[in-house]
């Protein structure tokens, strides 16, 4: 910023340089020059205006002086936001870094306990889960009834994997597939709908209208496939856990 005044009694310079990422400079200059319209004639009278061009020109002084300082300010507190502005931007990358760090070490956490979780005595464990395979024969209800004390439930197959793991039992036994709630809307026992199939050929078929086979709503993996079959058939089981559910268990 620079500023001129002219008069009869003063000069006043004033210089204000400001740079985003530089230094700010300032100057103010002020000459009294009385005589500034040369010399006087001998014998005149002095100007009745004197004292107020004298006056005047020391108010253009404070007010420029003023300005000068508001000028410096403005500069200072530009800068000062600006390195707050700076500082805060870097805290927000550190956080954010620090943020991502912990939620890859809780993931990874949390995979070496999934990894490091044994199964109870009388489970095998496959992938997350726990199984058990009963050597009684009950109703499908008895069965999931004795699931749930134990801290499961009947087997829900999800995966091709899983149903491969399942093959290495042998002998028919009750999985967690019923439509009792709904005739054909076949459901597993945590309430998902079913997507995964591997019923056999021709299956289900609600015991073919065959009175003597009653209402087939409860299934049983009979290898290497599923069948439908009548709910109050004794047959063995499979509860399912998860390996996490199963430490808890043992723990108490």
């Amino acid at each position: 910023m620079r500023c001129f005044l002219y008069c009869d009694m003063f000069y006043v310079f004033i210089s204000v340089k400001h740079e985003r990422k530089g230094v700010t400079s300032s100057t103010l200059c002020l000459f009294w020059a009385p005589g500034h319209l040369g010399p006087r004639a001998k014998g005149t009278r002095r100007s009745r205006w004197g004292p107020a061009v004298l006056g005047l020109g020391l108010l253009c002084a404070g007010l420029l002086a003023g300005l000068l300082v508001l000028a410096v300010r403005y500069s200072v507190t530009v800068k000062d936001l600006s390195m707050t502005q700076s500082k805060s931007m870097e805290q927000q990358k550190e956080l954010c870094t620090l943020s991502t760090l912990k939620q890859r070490f809780d993931e990874q956490l949390k995979d070496n306990i999934k990894r490091n979780q044994t199964c109870p005595e009388g489970w095998r464990k496959f992938e997350n889960a726990c199984y058990h395979h009963s050597d009684q024969k009950k109703s499908w209800n008895n069965g999931r009834n004795d699931c749930i004390k134990k801290g499961g439930d009947l087997v829900v197959i999800d995966s091709s994997q899983e149903q491969k793991f399942l093959l290495e039992y042998e002998g028919d036994f009750w999985i967690g597939l019923t439509d009792l709630e709904q005739e054909g809307t076949w459901k597993w026992v945590d309430g998902a709908p079913l997507i995964l199939s591997n019923w056999a050929e021709k299956q289900p078929d609600n015991g073919n209208k065959n009175a003597a086979y009653g209402e087939e709503d409860c299934a049983h993996s009979r290898r290497p496939t599923w069948n439908d079959v009548s709910c109050d058939t004794n047959l063995r089981w499979i509860c399912e856990t998860s390996a996490e559910d199963a430490q808890i268990s043992m723990a108490q």
